[in-house]
């Protein structure tokens, strides 16, 4: 029980150092006011995105990211869209999942490629991606050994997929 008050005194303290934007995920991410991407904790595939590998117990800043409005988390990786509708992913790769054409992970931010217009909306699952445009379509990556993508195989990809029954 006390570790359970623990994790909800974390998030609201967290809540309120970093009003825009928090995701307890692993790593655990936020937005500053001034659009600064931050993350802490589990960084075995790089997934802090600050360049090199290393659990931290405080905040780095995810190198390479300016004008971000929205964070999203998943297991081994993470999202980033900018204001200029561009999305970039981070740390594990090998479902495809940060969605740049490879399997490689990576330790600062890269461009999803593939994406057409500009991105409205972003979601990190465990091992795939999602991302909403601004003319409505949904966009899928990574993992799909469970049809998570929604385009009707189970063939994971990577790079994004527009999944037709969702647009």
């Amino acid at each position: 029980m006390v570790a359970g008050k623990f994790r909800v005194a974390c998030a609201v303290l967290l809540c309120a150092l970093f009003p825009l934007a928090f995701s307890a995920a692993l790593p655990a991410t936020a937005l500053t006011r001034g659009a600064k991407a931050f993350a802490w904790g589990d960084d075995f595939y790089g997934q802090l995105g600050d360049g090199k590998f290393g659990y931290s117990a405080i905040p780095v800043q995810v190198l390479g990211l300016t004008g971000v409005i929205r964070l999203s988390g998943g297991l081994e990786h993470s999202l980033a869209l900018r204001s200029d509708g561009t999305l970039w992913a981070w740390g594990n790769n090998t479902f495809g999942q940060l969605g740049n054409g490879n399997t490689s992970q990576s330790l600062v931010p890269v461009r999803v490629s593939g994406l057409m217009g500009a991105v409205t909306a972003i979601a990190a699952g465990e091992a795939h991606s999602l991302a909403l445009q601004s003319d409505g379509t949904v966009w899928a990556w990574g993992a799909n050994n469970y049809g998570q993508l929604g385009e009707g195989t189970k063939i994971s990809s990577k790079v994004a997929v527009p999944a037709p029954r969702l647009s």
